[in-house]
């Protein structure tokens, strides 16, 4: 009789176990299967970038530099030209290299090509898409859109109701201003329609809570490109990008997983500018979006995998002779190129003399005393910012010295402050140099080495344990 009682208890715990095992297995990831998956992309932060922002930061490490594995990815685009960000947001999203402008089409544009977000919907995961630029940029869109011309603001807008995916946030739409919509339905009531929930304010956004189903999230207070402030002129009221992560990471949480990209999408625009501060400040915001998914790994470590890249780099930053005990230099400055540009444009109204200008330039970009041939150079930029842009002669020699889009006297004094500091740009364009990628979590030492940026599709898939893109 004790016998048969043992045996029917070892039968009793024998399926008991088998029980406990397949209920665990519903709920656990397969073994080196990333369930929570993280991906950031520094759009145009180069190694020099990270540097820069490490060395600013002083005391306070970077969470992107304290990831335990790194590699080194390159960047060209198809035919081995310096990629733009669609070539190259296609590449990271497809596995696939295509010509520059192209959205996640091959080179001919007519094969669409399958983002990893969308093989993650497929397989029963909730997707996020969040950047600091407006949401139908050639980054974001690069995991939601199939366009031939990443100039197709509006067509890319409407793919985003499309999509499905569960949360978008930060910038609002370029596709949506009158510019691009014109007599046609809006990509916000597209979206309504798609069961969309629309939030336009920081209170809006932070009251959302798990459950409000998909979810698209903007800042209220934009630029002329859609696009999020700069974070050094981001007023109280406005959501960071850290803000838009962790309510991301809140709304996304589910037994299946999500996976998450994120865009610090300014940085590349304050280098084109070569604005050092506006860059690194932006930077130290992008890592603190970073952080927040660091929070999540902390308590999910054995099924979350966050990576850390960059499209390219952009501005040719050298920092070899940096001055670190002029750093502050950048922390003091008072407000990114594109706010100051405002003022400039009262100057010309108000045909303001040079010296009447200086002081709020000095004060501004807090330079130090210029010599003769600096004030010089900021004479003349001033004299050039004074005339309106249409009256301008826009010269191969105008366009090297100044750029197209940014105001003379601005990039001169930007340029001035950041020497001063022992930072040299370059460039105000993209460049070929490779960039590095971090990673920590599950399958995280398949980011290490030299790759392709198409090889981080392919490695993420991987870790997903996802078959291969077709």
């Amino acid at each position: 009789m004790i016998q048969k009682i043992t045996r029917l208890s070892m039968l009793l715990f024998v399926f008991a176990a088998m029980f406990f095992c397949v209920s665990c297995s519903v709920i656990e990831p397969e073994k080196g299967k990333a369930k929570y998956v993280f991906l950031f992309i520094g759009d145009g932060m180069g190694e020099n970038q990270r540097m820069l922002a490490k060395y600013y930061s002083g005391n306070i490490p970077l969470t992107m530099n304290s990831l335990p594995v790194s590699g080194k990815t390159f960047t060209t685009s198809l035919g081995g030209k310096t990629t733009d960000s669609a070539a190259a947001g296609t590449a990271i999203a497809c596995g696939r290299k295509t010509r520059n402008g192209i959205i996640c089409m091959g080179q001919y544009k007519k094969q669409k090509l399958k983002t990893i977000a969308e093989l993650a919907k497929e397989h029963g995961m909730k997707v996020g898409i969040i950047s600091s630029v407006s949401i139908d940029h050639a980054t974001p869109a690069c995991f939601y859109s199939h366009q031939p011309s990443r100039k197709k603001y509006y067509e890319i807008a409407m793919e985003l109701p499309k999509s499905n995916f569960d949360f978008f946030g930060g910038g609002q739409m370029k596709g949506g201003t009158p510019k691009y919509v014109r007599k046609r339905k809006s990509p916000a009531d597209t979206a309504r329609e798609s069961g969309y929930k629309l939030a336009g304010t920081k209170a809006e956004l932070m009251n959302l809570k798990p459950g409000a189903g998909k979810v698209w999230a903007f800042g209220s207070l934009v630029d002329s490109d859609a696009a999020l402030p700069y974070e050094m002129d981001r007023p109280e009221n406005q959501p960071s990008l850290a803000g838009f992560t962790g309510k991301a990471i809140e709304l996304l949480d589910n037994p299946k997983g999500f996976f998450l990209m994120v865009e610090g999408g300014k940085i590349d625009w304050a280098c084109h500018s070569n604005d050092a501060a506006a860059a690194v400040k932006d930077i130290v915001a992008f890592d603190q979006a970073i952080a927040q998914a660091m929070k999540f790994y902390r308590k999910h470590p054995k099924q979350t995998l966050i990576v850390v890249t960059a499209d390219h780099e952009t501005g040719k930053l050298d920092i070899d002779k940096i001055k670190r005990d002029k750093l502050k230099k950048l922390a003091d400055s008072k407000t990114s190129y594109l706010e100051f540009q405002k003022t400039i444009e009262k100057f010309r109204k108000g045909k303001t003399h040079f010296n009447e200008a200086l002081p709020a330039l000095m004060h501004t970009f807090n330079l130090d005393k210029l010599s003769k041939s600096e004030l010089a150079q900021v004479r003349e930029a001033y004299a050039q910012s004074m005339v309106e842009k249409k009256y301008r002669n826009i010269d191969k020699k105008y366009k090297n010295r100044y750029g197209t889009y940014i105001e003379p006297v601005v990039i001169t004094c930007t340029r001035l402050r950041d020497r001063q500091a022992g930072i040299k740009w370059n460039s105000l364009n993209h460049t070929s140099r490779a960039v590095m990628t971090s990673a920590i979590g599950v399958d995280a030492d398949l980011f290490k080495g030299e790759y392709e940026n198409t090889q981080i599709c392919h490695k993420l898939r991987e870790a997903m344990g996802f078959p291969a893109l077709k």
